[in-house]
């Protein structure tokens, strides 16, 4: 509904998370990275970046819209 000023998305073992945040119409993307290495420490990457609202959340709309097209398709066949 529009309404949240913040998301988050990550997997499982939140070893690649991907999060938003929004604040008057801009957003601010977020990614991080983790990878256990045996017998050394964790080695993490994360960046931070702005994204123009409208483009990425029309982009949003239509890659999910997209996605769960795919998806209908793959669970028929």
């Amino acid at each position: 509904m529009g309404k949240a000023d913040y998301a988050q998305f990550y997997d499982y073992g939140q070893m690649i998370r991907f999060s938003l945040n929004v604040r008057d119409r801009k957003v601010w993307a977020s990614l991080k990275i983790r990878e256990h290495q045996a017998g050394a420490e964790e080695t993490l990457l994360s960046a931070g970046f702005p994204v123009d609202y409208d483009s990425f959340v029309n982009a949003l709309y239509e890659r999910t819209k997209q996605f769960l097209e795919e998806l209908e398709t793959t669970e028929h066949a």
